[in-house]
């Protein structure tokens, strides 16, 4: 499976992007970038965007993709998560008052966007990857995926806090290449961290004896002005599976 990190970042700066995810250059995990790093061509080839919670730094993106792609494909873009989270992403930003209701515009035979609602724990496939859903402990129905092709599984937590079900299932999955998870803040700000449900390297370290062993971990989301500070307090954690992911960069699992 081949990842492009778009952007990896907790935080917004020039040269910085929001988390977004794009695998087997057809299906972007959140888009809190997408149409600032892809071009209006490879956003017209997305097949869909899995969301994994409505925060803005996940999903701010999403109408301007709709926006570039009117006009440039025959099928519509799928959006894909939970239905609470579907039905928070038409209420409060496809509305027609924030932005227009791109799941009813067309172009064509078909609207620019289709909401796909799914269930946790639910099997379903896109453009041959296919993705399993499970609640993690951040927003309300924040959720992270397994994401599975024939080349093997890459675990995405989404933003998180210490949790428990999904590590569960990392242990169950087959062929599972590595894991893709967060670190925000830095170890002084582990009260801040607490309450918004995120990780510092410290509760990071408690979380990995939860994963399976020897599988590559791989971190996003530090928040920008700490990024020096957090890269720091990992290394001093001597454990080699934990690597930073770098905007920009292709990696294959």
């Amino acid at each position: 499976m081949q990842l492009r990190v778009l952007g990896s970042y907790g935080g917004r700066e020039p040269g910085c992007y929001l988390p977004s995810f794009l695998f087997n250059e057809c299906l972007l995990v959140d888009a809190g970038s997408g149409a600032s790093t892809l071009t209006v061509a490879e956003q017209s080839r997305l097949k869909g965007i899995l969301i994994s919670h409505t925060h803005l730094d996940h999903v701010g993106e999403i109408p301007f993709i709709a926006d570039n792609i009117f006009g440039t494909k025959d099928s519509s873009l799928l959006i894909i998560s939970l239905q609470p989270v579907l039905d928070d992403l038409h209420k409060y930003l496809f509305n027609n008052i924030i932005w227009p209701d791109f799941t009813v515009l067309s172009a064509g035979d078909n609207p620019i966007l289709e909401f796909i609602g799914i269930e946790e724990g639910e099997e379903k496939c896109i453009a041959g990857i296919k993705f399993i859903a499970y609640r993690v402990n951040h927003s309300l129905n924040a959720v992270g995926y397994l994401l599975s092709d024939e080349n093997g599984t890459v675990l995405f937590s989404g933003d998180t806090g210490p949790t428990e079900k999904i590590w569960k299932k990392a242990h169950e999955a087959d062929n599972l290449r590595a894991i893709i998870t967060e670190v925000s803040f830095p170890n002084f700000m582990k009260d801040v961290a607490e309450v918004a449900k995120h990780l510092t390297p410290k509760s990071l370290l408690e979380e990995t004896k939860k994963m399976p062993a020897d599988i590559p971990i791989y971190l996003y989301h530090e928040k920008i002005r700490f990024h020096d500070e957090i890269a720091k307090e990992l290394e001093k954690l001597n454990e080699p599976r934990l690597k930073m992911l770098v905007q920009g960069e292709i990696y294959e699992f």
